[in-house]
Parts: structure tokens; sequence; C-alpha cells
């Protein structure tokens, strides 16, 4: 079985229609937060679509998916221009992945 990474995702990608065109398949996800970041809307290739960016005092709900290092590629792929991933640690002390709004990194 493939090493699997975490991935913190607060916006489409919580629901499984998007996980499936993103990666392929629907992932069950736990409960987390993100603390010092904050979670907007912006303007992306035409689109208004959620975004996180840091700000100290702030807290982003979210959900911890389990995703391959393939999987993560194609995710990737599918946030494309509008976002960057970085590694971050969340509330309960452990590290994921997640997407932060390019425009602002």
């Amino acid at each position: 079985m493939p090493k699997m990474e975490r991935l913190f995702v607060y916006g489409t990608l919580k629901f499984s229609r998007f996980q499936k065109d993103a990666f392929g398949r629907a992932a069950k996800g736990r409960t987390a937060l993100l603390e010092n970041y904050i979670r907007s809307k912006a303007d992306i290739h035409g689109g208004r679509y959620f975004v996180i960016s840091v700000r100290r005092g702030s807290i982003v709900k979210g959900l911890v998916l389990e995703v391959s290092k393939k999987e993560l590629v194609s995710i990737d792929a599918y946030e494309a221009e509008g976002y960057v991933r970085k590694k971050v640690r969340l509330g309960d002390g452990t590290f994921a992945w997640t997407y932060v709004h390019a425009a602002v990194q």
C-alpha cells in the first residue's frame, strides 16, 4: 500500500463530487482546524473560489483527507495557478498539506 499524505481541505474539496474531479475518488475525512489562517473568496480564472491566507488569531475549519502521493500530484494540477501547496501545522499538532492563495504568498 502506498504511503498516504495528509491534506487539509476547506472549500470545494470537502465534497465528494469535487474530490472525484480532482483525484478520481471520494475520500472520507476527519474534522480539523487550522489556526492563524482565514478563509475568504478570491477571483481566480474568472470564478470566485475559497482561499486561505495567514491571519493571526483566526481559525479555518476543514477536513483532513488521506491521499496518495500520486493523487496529490493530480490535486496540484486541479488547483492550478491560483494556489500554492504548503505544509501546515493543524490545531491538534499534526502536519498536513494544504493549498493557500498564491496571490498573497
